[in-house]
């Protein structure tokens, strides 16, 4: 969630930027804004969802002939990071060449990202996530679930088909990066389209969302696949297992708190996570090849870096 440290961080940048103002230095004048060199930026309305996405493109280190495609997901946080890691990881030479495509919203700030991440992650409603956004919002903010189907539908037959038409990319060899609400679209991915990515990498996914739907849809590709094709990294961090930590609501919304936590069942969030591990290697898929890791002392905010780092390294391994 961490509304309320979105909220507190966007009003400090904003009083930050006004203090500058008042400081201007007329010897230093101001330069164009930072931005992430040798990228592209695209505003794409899908047919499918309605809505408009703001598409990041990271070009890859060299010129290769048909670049790896990396799609990122939560790209208005995460897409500085994965990009200089994802370059730093082909510099040295631990991963080939890949194009990174972030997909975020037009938007000022990441908080303005919790309706339509909400939306386009959650592979079906979730009324207890509905709630409490609703109470910690104060009733003002509506936040619909259970758009995951069209989402993946955008990002197969819109979003894949731009990229390969304006870049020099290989259409059947991309990795998607999820954490949090992303990592639990990522595993929808996985187990309703695995073909979609060849490469999964996984962090942190709200596996107890939609009253833990994936583990009846792990349940119902088990009954209906003998194989599962896919290279997959899931990481989680020690400190999320008290879920009170990754909600970080405000001691005056408590009892909201509880509310949530009653209706899920006040889980474990690493125990959860061990679990859904255990359920997909001990289907014994031939074709899947599936690492995990529980890291000592991360949390829910601290794990993105780590499992940029680790998960490229892990599915890209052997690759060059």
């Amino acid at each position: 969630m961490r509304t309320n440290r979105w909220l507190l961080a966007f009003a400090a940048c904003c009083i930050a930027l006004g203090v500058s103002k008042l400081r201007a230095d007329p010897v230093h004048p101001r330069a164009p804004a930072v931005t992430v060199s040798q990228s592209d930026s695209y505003l794409l309305q899908s047919k499918v969802t309605g809505r408009k996405y703001r598409i990041s493109v990271a070009l890859p280190l060299g010129p290769p002939a048909r670049a790896s495609v990396v799609y990122l997901l939560d790209a208005d946080e995460l897409f500085g990071l994965a990009t200089d890691t994802a370059r730093l990881l082909q510099d040295s030479g631990e991963i080939p060449p890949v194009l990174v495509v972030g997909i975020g919203y037009p938007i000022h700030s990441f908080d303005e990202a919790m309706v339509p991440r909400s939306r386009d992650f959650t592979p079906v409603t979730d009324g207890p996530y509905e709630q409490l956004v609703r109470e910690l919002r104060g009733g003002k903010c509506c936040v619909p679930t259970g758009g995951a189907k069209d989402f993946l539908e955008f990002i197969r037959g819109e979003l894949k088909p731009f990229i390969a038409g304006h870049y020099s990319v290989d259409p059947g060899d991309s990795t998607v990066i999820g954490h949090s609400l992303g990592g639990l679209f990522a595993l929808y991915a996985l187990l309703q389209e695995p073909g979609t990515f060849q490469r999964y990498v996984v962090g942190s996914p709200c596996l107890i969302c939609g009253n833990r739907f994936l583990f009846n849809r792990e349940s119902g590709y088990a009954a209906a696949h003998a194989d599962l094709a896919a290279r997959v990294y899931m990481d989680v961090g020690t400190e999320e297992a008290d879920l009170r930590k990754i909600l970080d609501v405000p001691p005056d919304m408590h009892d909201a708190e509880r509310r949530y936590l009653e209706a899920t069942g006040n889980p474990d969030s690493v125990e959860v996570f061990r679990q859904f591990v255990s359920a997909l290697q001990g289907r014994h898929y031939a074709s899947l090849q599936l690492r995990s890791a529980v890291e000592s002392a991360e949390g829910h905010e601290s794990l993105p870096p780590i499992l940029v780092s680790r998960g490229l390294r892990a599915v890209y391994s052997g690759t060059r």
